[in-house]
């Protein structure tokens, strides 16, 4: 269950935030602006001719995930804290924070392309061989 809700985050995210370049303040003020400016891109180059991509990775202790999206990028540590109190009641911004409390590992990079375009990835990886802790009773 963590790993699909992290995944989805991850995906969604490349998806909207990246290859479609929607801010979530748009979101927040007007959530049928935000959808509308969705559907506009997906019908325009260049948002909608952009792909995210998956690549799973998985052996007998853990499983990787790799989500690369052709958007331009952002700082996760710009992203303001979800759990400030100001932004308790935000509608959204909670993205990363999910990936990294529901995954072992959550790593952003930009990786350059052929020397011109560069292409945000995240990769999140659950260790699946974690002992559970013993329960006493």
């Amino acid at each position: 269950m963590h790993i699909s809700v992290a995944l989805e985050e991850a995906l969604v995210n490349a998806a909207e935030h990246g290859n479609l370049e929607l801010d979530s303040e748009l979101r927040n003020q007007d959530r049928d602006a935000y959808l509308e400016l969705a559907e506009e891109r997906l019908a325009r180059a260049p948002w909608g001719l952009r792909r995210v991509r998956l690549e799973v990775l998985l052996s007998r202790s853990e499983a990787c995930f790799v989500v690369e999206d052709e958007g331009g990028g952002f700082d996760p540590e710009a992203v303001p804290d979800p759990t400030d109190g100001e932004n308790l009641l935000r509608p959204s911004g909670r993205g990363v924070l999910l990936m990294r409390a529901l995954m072992d590992e959550v790593r952003r990079r930009v990786r350059e392309h052929a020397g011109v375009d560069l292409h945000p990835e995240t990769r999140l990886v659950g260790f699946q061989s974690r002992p559970r802790p013993q329960v006493e009773g």
